[in-house]
């Protein structure tokens, strides 16, 4: 998970409107159609794509991004984008009341089931 960290330290941060690419990193594609890429900014943010295309054509969208929440604690954020909508899998804030907690877990886990599902009915 460290890798999906921005490498600037939140010291050397900028302001969200003066925020400037510090590293990019493009994938080309292949032949089969894979391609990524790969950015951050000096705000912190860090995004990690991946593009494949599925066995019928359409393609999938695979990544994270990453920032630093307003007390500098960071936040990691994992997704799929597919012909079937976008999924984030998002962390659970650590100062939540433990009901609270778990009421997003069985959330997140129902809609894992219903995306699962969905799938399989194309």
């Amino acid at each position: 998970e460290n890798s999906l960290r921005s490498s600037v330290p939140p010291s050397q941060f900028v302001p969200a409107h003066e925020a400037q690419l510090v590293n990019f990193d493009r994938l080309e594609p292949t032949a089969d159609g894979n391609a990524g890429v790969t950015y951050e900014t000096n705000h912190g943010l860090k995004v990690i794509q991946r593009i494949r295309p599925d066995a019928e054509g359409f393609n999938t969208y695979t990544g994270s991004y990453s920032y630093f929440d307003s007390e500098g604690t960071p936040v990691v954020v994992s997704y799929v984008a597919d012909r079937d909508g976008y999924y984030a899998i998002v962390p659970i804030p650590p100062n939540i009341p433990p009901h609270a907690a778990e009421q997003i877990r069985r959330g997140q886990q129902e809609h894992e089931k219903a995306r699962l599902l969905f799938a399989k009915l194309r």
